[in-house]
């Protein structure tokens, strides 16, 4: 049972419990290891079933299966911060339980196990079994290039200064936000995007809180185009707008190499979090992992320097968003990332 208290006094507020099943469909145990949660109040368990966990066969580790059961396991799960949804519950084939850590949108999980069949791995420093009792890392969201790898090569970008670049007014000191005029012809701080073959000028917004814009450059340049140098994430307002599986996202992009999270997702509120919103986010460059990435099949060409794509989104899920994301996230003390995005198209 997972529950909230009110801290002055003790008293439950809500609770879920974890329940795996038997063959004969009875309960059995589920252990809780660790909890921890993220900044937004997600919560992360990890732990041991003593049997199945709900949908088990539907489960999956970096877009694979997960092996069939062999007798209690590890498992992660994620719990919604109002406790009223498993947002996932994963196993861990024949593990020894699990214990989790998160910091800055990743999750770490580590456990130990004597799986024969093998666990699932990816660009993995050791991808094989070393004998009886080893141990098994996970990370969500983050590194995606470990130490025996090589970066991936940045591409040749045409990013210099533009004489047309026009800087976004204001700071992010309005709860996330940027002060705007309302000119929308005279105003810097909107972008033009095609919604259904209708152009539109959307405010450009913070996204994530003052803390993920601490030092964000952003310049728009011929009304379409977003450049976003050094660290900072951006939000334009689609509200309503609804994804269906005909759904296309078109746009070009050009970056420097840099950054270690680049793409464009959707998003209902204004709260970065890799365990609701990275599965609605397509990073197209970045050193780490974050988001739906494997995205060579949507290139349809390119032009001057820029990358163009065009992403079936629902092939990948489908819903109403009131946020359509722009990352350039590039965490260290001097960050150099550049991250330009233009003609912006939601059809369908």
């Amino acid at each position: 049972m997972v529950r909230s208290l009110r801290p002055q006094t003790g008293d439950l507020i809500k609770g879920q419990s974890l329940l795996s099943r038997l063959n004969n469909g009875k309960g059995n145990s589920v252990d809780v290891n660790s909890i921890t949660a993220t900044e937004d109040g997600t919560v992360i368990l990890a732990g041991s079933a003593g049997a199945r966990i709900a949908n088990r066969d539907k489960q999956t580790i970096e877009g694979k299966p997960v092996s069939d059961y062999a007798g209690s396991e590890g498992y992660i799960a994620t719990i919604s911060p109002d406790l009223q949804k498993r947002l996932s519950w994963t196993p861990i084939t024949d593990s020894d339980g699990a214990v989790a850590a998160v910091r800055k949108g990743k999750t770490a999980v580590v456990t130990t196990t004597d799986f024969k069949g093998g666990q699932i791995t990816h660009n993995a420093i050791q991808d094989k079994a070393g004998g009886k009792n080893d141990g098994y890392l996970l990370v969500i969201g983050g590194n995606d290039a470990p130490p025996k790898t090589t970066s991936p090569t940045p591409q040749n970008s045409p990013l210099t200064p533009q004489q047309n670049q026009i800087p976004l007014s204001g700071d992010d000191t309005n709860n996330g936000t940027v002060d705007t005029s309302s000119d929308l012809e005279n105003t810097p701080d909107f972008l033009n995007i095609s919604i259904n073959g209708v152009t539109q000028s959307e405010k450009v917004l913070s996204y994530g809180g003052a803390s993920q814009n601490p030092n964000l450059i952003a310049t728009i340049s011929n009304k379409n185009e977003l450049q976003l140098e050094k660290n900072g994430w951006r939000r334009l307002d689609i509200t309503g707008y609804e994804i269906t599986e005909n759904t296309l996202l078109k746009f070009e992009f050009a970056g420097n190499g840099k950054a270690e999270i680049q793409g464009i997702g959707f998003d209902n509120d204004n709260i970065i979090s890799s365990q609701s919103d990275s599965g609605n986010f397509f990073q197209i460059d970045g050193s780490q992992s974050w988001g739906i990435d494997d995205l060579d099949d949507y290139v349809v060409g390119s032009d001057n320097g820029f990358t163009q794509y065009s992403i079936a989104v629902g092939d990948f899920f489908t819903g109403q968003f009131d946020f359509l994301t722009i990352a350039n996230d590039h965490d260290v003390a001097n960050p150099t990332a550049v991250g330009q995005f233009k003609n912006i198209e939601l059809v369908g």
